[in-house]
């Protein structure tokens, strides 16, 4: 019976990242699981390694290789002056059969750095377009006219857009 599949029978393995997305500063460093799981036949040696990297940039598996189904650590490491930005980093499992990869999202800065300073929401205080808060280990920023509207709650979407971590 004719099939698709162009792949040889045999040993096969899938890989994934979490999470499929990375932000760093400048000069720090970011963490991700790298994981595989072994589809068909046999357990296999997976070598790991990363591609597309900005400049100054580093990738570091631990450990370096692992067997299909067996997880790593991928850090990536920026110096001071890896250009701000944002790359598909592509990585590689390199099996004894096949090679399969993943992307990841790397972004280097941010096109809007988390302003932690920003004050907490207040319930008392009226907010206009463009005020941002800090409220729940979160960031928001007012789209609308409110007050008394709290950023996250199922009520306030349309008042409230979240910018990220705080």
């Amino acid at each position: 019976e004719p099939t698709c599949n162009s792949q040889p029978p045999g040993n096969d393995f899938s890989i994934s990242v979490n999470p499929t997305s990375l932000t760093v500063q400048a000069g720090q460093s970011a963490t991700a699981t790298v994981g595989t799981t072994t589809t068909s036949g046999n357990a296999q040696t997976v070598t790991l390694r990363a591609s597309g990297l900005p400049a100054g940039a580093t990738a570091t598996f631990n450990p370096a290789s692992v067997q299909s189904g067996g997880s790593a650590t991928l850090t990536i490491s920026t110096a001071a002056n890896t250009p701000n930005g944002t790359v598909q980093v592509t990585i590689t499992g390199d099996g004894a059969d096949v090679d399969h990869t993943v992307q990841l999202r790397l972004t280097v800065g941010t096109d809007t750095p988390p302003d932690c300073t920003a004050p907490a929401w207040n319930a008392a205080t009226s907010y206009v377009p463009g005020n941002r808060v800090s409220h729940n280990g979160r960031q928001w920023e007012a789209t609308w006219y409110s007050t008394s509207a709290e950023p996250g709650a199922p009520q306030s979407w349309a008042v409230w857009r979240d910018i990220g971590p705080c």
